[in-house]
């Protein structure tokens, strides 16, 4: 990362910079990574430098804890994403899931990565972001993102329909 344990904030403005460092977060990623997000917007997730980080991350631990918790899961299969493919092709080492409907009213969105490293965005809507590395605030938002896990569903139109 870029970030440096004096400047434990580093702003992000637009999304460019924001698909730069989610990419980059993934990438320095070891075996842990969670992604809180409306939909995975195919602006910032549908590309192949973060289907391909991805798959990477999958595929270089033994034991690979890649969760993504959505509002809405079934915009993967409306518009073609990139990251559908990698989801379903790598299904026992990406687990997805939809949002429980008790949290549809948070807004906000974020990647957590186990380096450690959170790239938090107020409102998924904008694409203006911040990326910390203060761990008592990703160690806050991985332990709400786990209670959130807990209480959703699995995505299972998500799934690879087999005929």
């Amino acid at each position: 990362m870029n970030t440096t344990a004096t400047n434990e904030q580093s702003p992000i403005d637009n999304k460019k910079a924001l698909r730069r460092a989610v990419i980059e977060l993934i990438a320095n990623s070891r075996h842990q990574l969670f992604i809180l997000a409306y939909d995975l917007d195919p602006l910032i997730y549908s590309n192949n430098d973060f289907t391909q980080q991805l798959s990477a991350l999958a595929r270089r631990s033994k034991r690979p804890d890649i969760r993504i918790l959505l509002h809405r899961p079934t915009r993967l299969l409306n518009e073609n994403h990139r990251a559908l493919a990698v989801i379903q092709r790598l299904s026992s080492l990406i687990e997805v899931r939809q949002l429980h409907e008790q949290y549809t009213e948070q807004w906000h969105s974020y990647v957590i990565s186990d380096q450690p490293a959170i790239l938090y965005q107020a409102t998924y809507e904008r694409y203006d972001a911040t990326l910390t590395i203060e761990t008592r605030n990703i160690a806050e938002h991985r332990k709400q993102f786990k209670q959130m896990w807990q209480r959703s569903d699995i995505a299972t139109q998500l799934r690879r329909q087999l005929l």
